[in-house]
């Protein structure tokens, strides 16, 4: 997640959640009809299919310009803490077939991950940071 690639431009106005869908020409069927944003999640189980999509849609150029479409991914709650986010968006990004994500969220942060809040709070901070750290590299 290098910092040069945060884009200076809004968000695109129409996207399309991908929970469910395992069908990379139906995502880029999406893209053709104007869908400039896909979001996914590592707990969807289809991130891979969405960077097919993505591929796809460059290959048969439905879009010309990868810059064009926003690919949105987000660490499972399960995932939270310093070293598990930074191994959970390594692994979300070789499912896409890429080296950046336009954006990574936390997934159900507020999530009780134990009984003990403090606990919940450092590994939030913890995500926090590797995120943060993620983006500068």
């Amino acid at each position: 997640l290098a910092a040069s690639s945060v884009r200076p431009h809004p968000a695109p106005q129409l996207g399309l959640g991908t929970s469910g869908l395992w069908d990379a020409t139906l995502l880029a069927t999406a893209l053709g009809l104007g869908y400039r944003l896909l979001d996914t999640a590592a707990f969807y189980g289809n991130e891979d299919t969405v960077g097919r999509a993505v591929q796809k849609a460059m290959d048969d150029k439905i879009v010309s310009d990868r810059k064009d479409i926003t690919v949105t991914t987000k660490v499972w709650w399960s995932d939270m803490g310093y070293e598990k986010t930074r191994e959970s968006v390594s692994q979300s990004l070789q499912r896409l077939g890429a080296s950046t994500a336009d954006l990574v969220l936390l997934h159900w942060p507020g999530r009780w991950l134990s009984s003990d809040a403090r606990s919940n709070r450092v590994l939030r901070e913890g995500s926090w940071k590797a995120m943060r750290e993620l983006q500068e590299e």
